[in-house]
């Protein structure tokens, strides 16, 4: 999804092919996130100045989309994950974070802020049932969605930035980094492995090439 000419092409991990799909109503190659829920995919914001607040439904099935009620604020490099019929929206411009209902089309606020505004543009990710977000820096978070707490992780141990964090049972693995040498910065290779279980951290075999 996304890219320059807010393309859509759907991957066949059996045949190796890829099939050009209804491209995107809207500027997404920007600052977007997407989300699935059962069988639509949910595109929120997107580049910037025009398309901030969108949120869009694409419907895998009929390849078709449906714009929604707009997001109730700049949304623009948010991080969002779902859990059964709700999305979680953390971040953006602002702070904070919001339930958004995909049954009633219902945005809920249910935290004012995350008390560190470095976190714009970091990445989420959901084990079990809590929500994991690694910003820009050292910083990871924890937001429990059943009691609607918030809290601050061990500390990462490299300077993360912007790159991807992967869920996998009780784990997650935060891969690359954009890091800052001397005046100038440069992409990383960094794989590590976090454990929700015991709050630490452990570095893997690097990434093969600059990720």
């Amino acid at each position: 999804l996304g890219g320059l000419r807010n393309n859509n092409y759907r991957y066949d991990l059996q045949s190796n092919m890829y099939t050009k799909l209804e491209n995107i109503p809207y500027d997404f190659y920007s600052g977007g996130t997407s989300v699935i829920v059962g069988n639509n995919i949910h595109l929120l914001s997107g580049y910037y100045s025009n398309s901030n607040e969108f949120h869009y439904k694409y419907d895998i099935q009929a390849n078709t989309y449906t714009k929604l009620t707009d997001a109730p604020y700049d949304i623009y490099n948010c991080s969002a994950v779902a859990k059964d019929n709700d999305i979680y929206i953390l971040g953006g411009r602002y702070n904070y974070i919001y339930k958004y209902d995909t049954v009633n089309n219902e945005y809920i606020k249910t935290k004012e802020n995350f008390t560190d505004d470095s976190l714009m543009g970091g990445k989420a990710v959901l084990v079990n049932n809590a929500v994991y977000l690694f910003g820009n820096g050292q910083k990871g978070y924890k937001y429990n969605i059943l009691d609607n707490t918030f809290i601050e992780l061990e500390r990462v141990p490299f300077d993360y930035q912007n790159d991807t964090v992967v869920g996998i049972n009780n784990n997650i693995f935060l891969l690359g980094s954009l890091y800052k040498s001397g005046s100038a910065y440069e992409y990383g290779m960094y794989n590590y492995k976090y454990d929700t279980l015991t709050n630490t951290y452990k570095k893997l075999d690097d990434i093969p090439y600059d990720f």
